[in-house]
């Protein structure tokens, strides 16, 4: 008969292994992206815009699979670390997500932009925290949109409660409210909604938010979801 010590770690244990089957799962698809593109780079039979293109493209995917190994490594390390709140000009580094990520969009025939029309106040956040959490939803949204649709980064500020919201809207299958609640705090294999994820990068980003004192969110459409995170708004004058 097991002890109740037991049973708690058996299920660290299984919290361990559903982390590992995840990670395994979402680097997967860089990797296999990788390979295909490293070969068009190297066709000698490819025209120079081909290849440079597949070079820009292997670098964004690189990009992709090293943010994943990066972020997972900072989640062990979160309680242990202090990561400094600063005010962040959060319309800024939408326009860099966008820019960073255009190369990978491009070569699944998808475009991703800003919807941001005036300047916006500063936010408190960990720069690098918030932009893993950007990328995260931007890939999100990337693979597990429908066809062709676009992708857009908007920001709306709450000033009552002091607080800005930065949203990822993708079109595509929407996410159960279960799902949500699941994926935020333990990855699993797959999604019956999003089969090819494994809601990892959710979770990540729950942790991110936490660390910086915000909230991450789910609105859903008829025709997708906006996936946000909540972050207080600085009292400093605009950095725009």
């Amino acid at each position: 008969m097991r002890s109740e010590g037991d049973r708690g770690q058996s299920g660290s244990e299984g919290q361990s292994i559903s982390a590992i089957v995840a990670a395994a799962h979402e680097l997967k698809s860089p990797l296999v992206l990788i390979r295909q593109l490293a070969f068009v780079a190297a066709d000698t039979d490819a025209s120079e815009a081909e290849r440079r293109q597949a070079l820009d493209q292997l670098r964004a995917t690189a990009d992709r699979g090293l943010r994943l190994t990066t972020d997972l490594t900072r989640t062990v390390r979160l309680e242990d670390s202090l990561f400094a709140i600063e005010p962040v000009n959060a319309q800024q580094l939408c326009d860099e997500v966008a820019r960073h990520m255009t190369p990978l969009y491009t070569h699944y025939g998808r475009s991703i932009s800003t919807d941001i029309r005036r300047a916006r106040s500063p936010i408190l956040a960990h720069r690098e925290l918030l932009t893993s959490v950007l990328y995260h939803f931007a890939d999100n949204a990337l693979h597990y949109g429908d066809g062709n649709s676009s992708v857009s980064l908007s920001m709306q500020e709450k000033a009552s409660q002091g607080i800005m919201r930065i949203g990822v809207r993708d079109v595509g299958p929407a996410m159960s409210l279960r799902e949500w609640r699941v994926a935020r705090k333990h990855p699993q294999g797959s999604l019956a909604s999003r089969p090819q994820g494994s809601g990892l990068g959710l979770h990540i980003s729950e942790q991110f938010a936490a660390a910086m004192g915000g909230r991450i969110g789910l609105t859903r459409h008829r025709d997708g979801v906006t996936f946000y995170i909540e972050l207080p708004l600085s009292e400093q004058l605009s950095l725009l």
